[in-house]
């Protein structure tokens, strides 16, 4: 099984940021029979030992942000903002994300649920308001 492509975009990176020259990765991929990052030849677990002298060269992959189906920190953060505006509590704020989106927890929603969320606690505030 050769590598997806995120796996080869992930290796160009690791190149790139610890300027590991051109001659020295080619000499890293040939020490797995392969000629290139592409190379059908280079199997996953090669990809994890070549990372593994990324990481000892200090290279680190940076998390994606927001949450794990691609919420925004930005929707995050007003989320925060709200709660803590309408005094919610943690074990409330599960509740109403439970409620608007049927998700168990924020981490499960995308850009679409978090959003439903934040316009509940908006209409929650003019509604409180009144």
């Amino acid at each position: 099984m050769a590598l997806n492509p995120h796996m080869i975009r992930l290796l160009h990176v690791a190149r790139s940021k610890t300027k590991m020259p051109e001659e020295h990765y080619r000499a890293l991929l040939s020490r797995f029979g392969a000629a290139s990052s592409k190379d059908a030849r280079l199997q996953p677990r090669d990809y994890h030992e070549m990372m593994e002298v990324f990481a000892q060269l200090g290279f680190r992959p940076a998390p994606k942000p927001g949450t794990a189906q691609g919420g925004t920190r930005a929707q995050l953060r007003l989320i925060d903002r709200l709660c803590r505006e309408h005094e919610v509590n943690a074990q409330r704020r599960a509740g109403i994300v439970k409620h608007v989106t049927g998700k168990d927890s924020e981490k499960w929603c995308d850009k679409k649920d978090l959003s439903k969320v934040i316009q509940a606690l908006k209409r929650w505030r003019w509604e409180k308001a009144s």
